[in-house]
Formats: structure tokens, C-alpha cells, sequence
């Protein structure tokens, strides 16, 4: 197949970006022949309290000036739709696919415009649900007119042959809409070469390099430090193994909320943190790691991720302790290779780091586990099968079909 993989991603260090480049190179390894579209002009920054003069300083706003541009920039970002179909237009001519897969926007739909203006068979890859993500998680800093996102999402969808997303409560929540399109189920995935197990001297050089006792147990965490990953939790279980001997955290990553991190930080000492990172150094931070947490706060409502901390932990070999909510007992196999809490008070999760760290041998078994488990059914060439097969169905698939069932594809 010749496919052309669109999104709206500016930042090329995006996780998102990493992922379509991820899954892009295992379709081409694959043997389909794919060109990466960034359906994107030149950005303007987003409004916020401060404007940049011509010699790089900044002007305040006036404030009612920018609350205006910060309630209407949905407008703007609609009216650029037509300024980005001439590239869309060309890039579609150019290479002529047989399939566009595009990851969904909330507002950008330019590529939609014209995959369907070329004739060209259309699946979106719904990363998220973009309007219960907008509503959900971005209303207090910007604001959704009534319906609107709704009606652009539900005419993505029925403009599509397919819906590919990684997580079975998203699915569920775009089949809401009742449009009939097959929404497929395709799990995110991990490259092993990027995390790979480290031997134990490698693992002994880089902690004794990060200033880490070599003989420790390292609990992990890599990720961004909001609210949403369960940072509160996170710190309550850095000051609970405070002055527990041979325990050792290392952080990596950064955020809002790295101000609680290092209150907590300064209740423990064993604890190192390094800050963002850049990519290509994770797989060795990571590798360090016995134990990898990944604390996502309990929510109402669908938990429609799948996050790829859990298995980068799993590629490298760490026994992972994760919520039982969503996808994630999917992804350790039904809690067989992996930790799973199952409610959102500290008590348990803390109950449960102490009751691993008191088992080294149990550490060991199950990061050996993990590993095993994502090698066979987690990696992004998994991914990429699944997201082939979605598009070669779709392509025999007519625009127009009944009721279709979301269905699930490892």
C-alpha cells in the first residue's frame, strides 16, 4: 500500500510525533511504501498575556485583549484550515496514495477536505476523543462553543472508511456517536532496541554515573510532572520509603507540578531528578530502573489512554506498578506481568511498593515477565500489523456500510 500518514504536530520531541514516526517505520518495514504529512503552515504561538516585539522583548497585553484572542482562538484555528489545504492538496497529488491515515484534530480538518476532494479512502486515527478530551481536560484554558467540537468530531468519523485508536474506552466513547464506521482497537506499542534490558555491569556503570548506589532498588518514574499523572500520589510514595534502607528514586521529567516533587524530595534524599531529558538518552534512565510506577489519578468517566511509560518500563525489564483502570491491565496481561491497584488511596499503593520492595526476587520475576510479554504482543511492529490491516480493509471497504461494532486488534 502506498499511505499517507498526516497529523497536526508541530513539535517533532512531541511523544505523539514519536509515535506516528514509530509506527510509520514499521509499516515501511512492513513493505508498504508511507510519507509522513505534516498538515501544517507556519504556527503562530498560542494566545497568551504576552506579545514579542521585533527585538525579541515583550509587551503585556492588555488583559481584555488577550482573554478576547484566548476565547476566540478556536475561530483562528478553523480559519486556517483553508490556508493548509493547498499543502494538504499537493502532498496528496504528489504521491498518490491509496490510503490517508490521519490523525484526528480538533479543529484542523483541512486533510479531510481534501482526501475526500482526491477520491482517496480516508481512516483517522483517534489518538484521543477529541471532544471529551476538550471538554474533559482543556476547558478551564480554553473555551469549546456549545456542540462545536462535537459536530466536527462526528463529521470526521462518518467521513472516514475506518477509526483506528489504542484503547478500548476510547473506542467505546466515539461509538457514541452511532455513525456505523468500524472502530478499531490497535494498541500503542515499544521499541526494545530504544529500552532495552540492561546487563548488570552496563546498569552498574550508568548508576554509578547518575550518583545512584549500585546495589539499590531504583523505583522509577518518567513523565511529566501534572496533576493528571497522580503526582500527589507520586509523592506520597517517595516519602513513604523515606529512610528505608537500599531504596532509591530516580525521576525523570518535569512539569507544573515539580514544585510538589521536590517537597517531596526534600522529606527524602535518596532521590534523584534529573529533569526533561532527551529522547535518545531514556532508554538507559529507564534501564536503571527495578521498579517503574506509573500513577494516573481515578477519574469519572472513561480512562481512554494507554500510555507508553508502562511499556517502555516493561521493555526494560522493570516490574511495573500501574491503576487498574482503562487498558492498562491489558497491557500487563491481566496483572500477570505487572502491579495493579485497583483504587486511588494512597494507602494501597503504598501498601503494595513496600510489600515489592520487601521481594527482590519477585522484582526481578516480574520485570523478566514484562519483558517477555511486550516482546510478543506490545512492540510498534504489533501496532503496525494492526493499523495494515485496518487499512487494507478500508480500502475494499465502500464509504458507506451499516452498523459496524468496535472491535479489538492486538
Amino acid at each position: 500500500m502506498r499511505i499517507l500518514y498526516s497529523h497536526y504536530l508541530a513539535d517533532d520531541d512531541h511523544p505523539a510525533a514519536r509515535m506516528v514516526q514509530a509506527i510509520a517505520y514499521e509499516l515501511v518495514g512492513l513493505g508498504h511504501e508511507v510519507r509522513v504529512h505534516r498538515c501544517l503552515g507556519p504556527r503562530r504561538p498560542d494566545p497568551v498575556g504576552a506579545a514579542v516585539g521585533p527585538d525579541g522583548s515583550q509587551a503585556v497585553q492588555n488583559p481584555v485583549v488577550a482573554a478576547i484572542k484566548g476565547r476566540l482562538w478556536f475561530a483562528r484555528t478553523l480559519a486556517e484550515n483553508r490556508g493548509l489545504r493547498r499543502g494538504d492538496r499537493a502532498a496528496i497529488a504528489a504521491f498518490r496514495p491509496d490510503v490517508v491515515l490521519a490523525r484526528e484534530d480538533a479543529y484542523r480538518t483541512s486533510i479531510v477536505h481534501e482526501t475526500l476532494a482526491a477520491h482517496v479512502p480516508l481512516v483517522t486515527y483517534a489518538d484521543v476523543p477529541v471532544a471529551y478530551e476538550s471538554r474533559t481536560f482543556h476547558s478551564a484554558r480554553r473555551w469549546h462553543p456549545p456542540g462545536l467540537v462535537e459536530r466536527i468530531e462526528r463529521w470526521w468519523i462518518r467521513s472516514s472508511r475506518a477509526v483506528i485508536t489504542p484503547a478500548s474506552p476510547a473506542g467505546e466513547e466515539l461509538g457514541r456517536y452511532g455513525l456505523g464506521i468500524p472502530i478499531h482497537v490497535v494498541p500503542n506499542g515499544v521499541n526494545p532496541e530504544r529500552f532495552p534490558e540492561l546487563d548488570a555491569p552496563t546498569k552498574r556503570r550508568f548508576r554509578e554515573a547518575l550518583g545512584i548506589p549500585v546495589d539499590s532498588l531504583v523505583v522509577g518514574y518518567q513523565g511529566s510532572f501534572r496533576n493528571f499523572h497522580g503526582i500527589e500520589l507520586l509523592c506520597d510514595l517517595i516519602r513513604s520509603t523515606a529512610g528505608r534502607p537500599g531504596t532509591h528514586w530516580l525521576l525523570v521529567g518535569d512539569g507544573p507540578e515539580r514544585f510538589k516533587v521536590m517537597g517531596a524530595v526534600a522529606e527524602n534524599p535518596a532521590v534523584t531528578v534529573l529533569g526533561r531529558q532527551p529522547p535518545d538518552r531514556m532508554g538507559e534512565l529507564v534501564g536503571v530502573m527495578d521498579v517503574g510506577i506509573s500513577t494516573h489519578v481515578f477519574f469519572q468517566g472513561p480512562f481512554y489512554l494507554c500510555p507508553l511509560k508502562i511499556l517502555e518500563y516493561a521493555s526494560a525489564g522493570c516490574a511495573v506498578i500501574a491503576s487498574a483502570q482503562g487498558d492498562i491491565p491489558r497491557m500487563l496481561d491481566g496483572g500477570r506481568v505487572g502491579v495493579l491497584i485497583d483504587r486511588p488511596e494512597p494507602t494501597a499503593w503504598v501498601t503494595a511498593l513496600q510489600h515489592l520492595l520487601d521481594e527482590p526476587d519477585r522484582i526481578a520475576a516480574l520485570g523478566q515477565s514484562a519483558r517477555r510479554w511486550v516482546l510478543q504482543h506490545m512492540t510498534w511492529r504489533n501496532t503496525a500489523e494492526g493499523v495494515a490491516a485496518v487499512l487494507e480493509s478500508a480500502i475494499q471497504r465502500p464509504s458507506s456500510e451499516g452498523l459496524v461494532p468496535v472491535t479489538s486488534d492486538s
